[in-house]
């Protein structure tokens, strides 16, 4: 083959290649991805339907066909880009070289290489569809798929010859490497270049490799070897057969040949002549007779249209013992030969290397062939059946499994097609309800603990109202509902002496059992501040660092505190953060008590609190809250907010203090509706009386 026609193989197989990438990147970096699927099959069908026409057009001749690499591109298009797209392609592709057969492309296998085509682009689109779920397959599937398409053609020249079959060989010996070994490395890099574009590694860890690759990939290397190994044995014993049917066959003619010398009446010399001419080996063989010196004394000497060299037959006669094979080259020709001695004679019976060999060839040619069809045929059997017996099933289950992941302890897996599937789901399930049955009783425990929490936390609180019957210079009443069992809002309040009062409303950050932990530190921390006749400003500052210190989990809490002097209804408060309480007048008007609040608790150590006063009348109410309250938020995600809080008190300005807390609450509840409670709700409320 010369540099020119290697240079034109060479861009013939890489062309699939181009057209590959091109028809890829259109897809996806252009409008022509958002068209239809069929529009962009059509596309792509027409465009490897034109590779197919290159190749056969500038194909290179040989013999009676012309070689190429034709069949890559309805394989490349199906595999790759879908169905539609590699009949579409083989359609084309086949249709164009029945009719180049007219301007000179091969006459001889017209109707193989056309049928061929066709079939390679239904077999790519069957392999792409019903094999491989519609996805791409492995590169070395690729190369595999590549390689049968094109055995498939070249059997298809044998199958449509079977009147020439000498003919036939002769081509399907010359094109088979080339274009079994181009069309296959073609597929294979068409695949591979699209997983490169798409950035997809070329060797992925096992845990992340499907299990559909490996398996296709670990097929591809039992199946080959298998191949290998039947064909060499194929082979070993084509080839002692040949052996053993060309010694037979020269055995006789020799036996022959030496009975009719032997039996000859007249002048054995002049009958060499017709003995020979009767008794010739196949069809370019031949059979001799010469003297003891070696010398040829028949006149029919030729064998596959060669005269016989007396010399090198003479050499051959010294070094070979009769009635035994021999191998030897004469007349330029590889030959088996055997010879016998009678009457002073060597008879000589000659069978070229090539007429010998011819039956085996072709039996290996076609039998490899066939091979490879069973193998694959084999192999797209057993892949289908372990995917539909071994792969969805596990499928399903790791789609149940995907749902019991998500929270859904009811799914059940029901795969039981064989034995080992029914006792893995089985297993599955028992091992879930184990689960559901383990997590019940934590919930239970879990619920039976945060019960003993709640029932603490709310011992810690004053619940008893009227907690003082015997004062009646104010009243007081409160509640805590907490969003979770437990929570981090708290309230307070204690008799600091005879006339002062002291209360508070604070807001732990977060929810849950450490906001309620944290709840009882700050509380404990803060009362015992206050009862050691501190003033409230300095019993934030010294609670704020006492809570600062060991803080690693970072929280603070929000307070509102204040000491009420009972003899003249002023309060002495500071805020920490907290949102500002609304004071309601006797005359039923409510406003909120804004100042400017100090630092949280729990933030910084030595920050100093301010200390400011309000003063209250008889028949005041200052009512405390959390952020519980203004912050409620409904189905619509709207807050309850300060302006609603005013006109729910100032509805209810004249009620007791436990009345005004309950129907707050009420309003929150009706505001929020279905919405789950956002915060933990808080309230007090202070109605100062005065006189004792």
């Amino acid at each position: 083959m010369s540099s020119l026609a290697l240079f034109q193989f060479a861009f013939a197989t890489l062309l699939p290649v181009v057209v590959t990438v091109v028809m890829h990147l259109l897809q996806h970096r252009t409008v022509f991805g958002q068209q239809p699927f069929f529009v962009q099959q059509i596309v792509i069908g027409l465009a490897f339907g034109g590779v197919a026409i290159f190749g056969t057009e500038f194909g290179i001749p040989a013999l009676d066909a012309t070689m190429n690499v034709r069949d890559a591109a309805p394989l490349a298009a199906g595999l790759v880009f879908g169905w539609p797209a590699g009949v579409l392609a083989g359609v084309i592709g086949g249709v164009e070289r029945w009719f180049a057969a007219l301007w000179g492309k091969g006459m001889f296998t017209r109707l193989a290489c056309s049928v061929a085509t066709v079939l390679v682009g239904f077999y790519a689109a069957a392999l792409r569809k019903l094999l491989f779920d519609n996805k791409r397959p492995t590169a070395l599937v690729a190369f595999g798929v590549g390689v049968v398409g094109e055995v498939l053609h070249l059997l298809l020249i044998f199958l449509t010859n079977t009147s020439h079959t000498e003919r036939a060989f002769s081509v399907v010996r010359v094109c088979s490497a080339p274009m079994i070994l181009c069309n296959g490395l073609a597929v294979m890099l068409c695949v591979l270049v699209v997983s490169l574009l798409q950035r997809e590694p070329l060797r992925s860890a096992p845990q992340e490799r499907p299990l559909a690759h490996s398996i296709q990939a670990w097929m591809c290397v039992v199946m080959a070897a298998g191949f290998v190994v039947t064909t060499l044995f194929t082979f070993s014993v084509q080839s002692r057969l040949m052996v053993e049917q060309t010694t037979a066959l020269l055995r006789l003619n020799v036996e022959d040949a030496r009975k009719a010398i032997v039996g000859a009446t007249n002048d054995v010399e002049q009958q060499i002549v017709v003995i020979v001419q009767d008794r010739h080996v196949g069809e370019s063989g031949g059979l001799v007779v010469a003297d003891s010196e070696g010398t040829i004394k028949s006149t029919y000497d030729t064998m596959n249209g060669k005269s016989l060299d007396d010399t090198g037959l003479s050499d051959v006669l010294s070094i070979t013992k009769p009635n035994t094979l021999f191998v030897a080259s004469l007349a330029g020709v590889p030959a088996y030969g055997m010879y016998l001695v009678a009457e002073g004679y060597h008879i000589i019976a000659l069978l070229p290397v090539s007429e010998a060999q011819f039956s085996r060839n072709v039996a290996m040619l076609v039998t490899t062939f066939m091979e490879v069809l069973v193998f694959a045929a084999l192999f797209a059997a057993v892949y289908s059946l372990i995917k539909i017996l071994v792969v969805h099933k596990i499928m399903r289950v790791n789609g149940t499994l995907g749902q019991i992941m998500d929270g859904d302890l009811d799914a059940q897996v029901d795969v039981r097609s064989n034995k080992e599937f029914a006792l893995l789901s089985q297993d599955i399930n028992l091992a879930v309800e184990a689960l559901k049955n383990a997590i019940a009783d934590a919930e239970a425990r879990f619920d039976a603990d945060l019960e003993y929490a709640r029932t603490i936390q709310r011992s810690a609180l004053p619940m008893v109202f009227p907690p003082y019957p015997n004062r009646k210079e104010f009243q007081i009443f409160a509640l805590m509902d907490p969003a979770n069992e437990v929570g981090g809002d708290f309230y307070d309040f204690y008799l600091l002496d005879e006339e002062h009062l002291a209360f508070l409303v604070a807001d732990v950050s977060g929810k849950g059992i450490p906001a309620a932990m944290f709840m009882m530190r700050a509380k404990t921390v803060l009362k015992n501040l206050a009862e050691s006749g501190l003033p409230v400003e300095e019993v934030l500052a010294r609670g704020n660092d006492q809570i600062c210190e060991g803080n690693e989990a970072e929280m603070f809490v929000t307070c509102w505190m204040g000491v009420i002097d009972l003899a003249t209804g002023c309060v002495a408060f500071g805020n920490a953060g907290h949102n500002p309480p609304v004071i309601i007048r006797g005359d039923g008007t409510c406003e909120l008590c804004k100042v400017r609040p100090n630092m949280v608790l729990g933030g910084i150590q030595g920050i100093p609190y301010r200390r400011h006063e309000l003063d209250m009348q008889p028949g005041d109410v200052l009512f405390l809250y959390t952020d519980g309250v203004t912050e409620a938020t409904n189905e619509q995600e709207e807050l309850f907010g300060e302006k609603r809080l005013l006109e729910v008190l100032g509805a209810c300005a004249d009620n007791d203090v436990e009345d005004i807390c309950k129907l707050v609450h009420a309003s929150v509840d009706e505001y929020v509706g279905a919405a789950l409670q956002f915060d933990d709700i808080t309230a007090l409320a202070l109605r100062f009386v005065g006189g004792k």
